[in-house]
């Protein structure tokens, strides 16, 4: 299987990563991590970083669904959970991975679906993990037949 990459392309694979980047270490640690899995999982793709939740809808109204999105909580314009709330009335299948040092919030997050949940700061480990298990979502996303119809995204599994 070809290695994918996070462009925008509606063959290819997107991932989004929409970060409050106040704190210089925890962005050094979530740059890091995102270029060690590429190397170590023999994968290759683009990222495409956001510093608020509007300009990251913008961007999905304007290009279309990502794949994979880490979100932040707590962002400026437009918090994490407001945008995971839009993504979800378009694409129920973009995989949303939530970053953040609040747990308050967990009650929110269920009705948004996400796949995981990393606490601030952010272990490496965890990182991996989490990672391995949304790029697993979505090489399995890859057997369906993907359409979209007034504006909204379907799949459907081929059998």
């Amino acid at each position: 299987m070809p290695s994918p990459k996070v462009i925008y392309s509606s063959n290819e694979s997107k991932a989004v990563f929409a970060r409050n980047f106040d704190e210089c270490h925890d962005n050094d640690t979530f740059l890091f991590s995102i270029l060690a899995m590429q190397q170590k999982m023999g994968i290759s793709f683009e990222t495409d970083i956001f510093f608020d939740g509007e300009t990251l809808w913008e961007a999905i109204e304007k290009h279309g669904s990502y794949d994979i999105i880490y979100l932040d909580i707590e962002m400026e314009n437009m918090d994490g959970i407001t945008v995971a709330r839009k993504i979800r009335e378009q694409d129920p299948y973009t995989i949303l991975l939530f970053v953040s040092s609040y747990d308050s919030y967990y009650e929110q997050l269920f009705e948004v679906e996400p796949l995981r949940f990393l606490r601030k700061p952010i272990n490496p480990e965890k990182f991996e993990e989490y990672f391995k298990i949304a790029y697993g979502r979505l090489m399995n996303l890859d057997e369906r037949l993907h359409f979209e119809f007034n504006k909204r995204l379907y799949q459907i599994p081929y059998r």
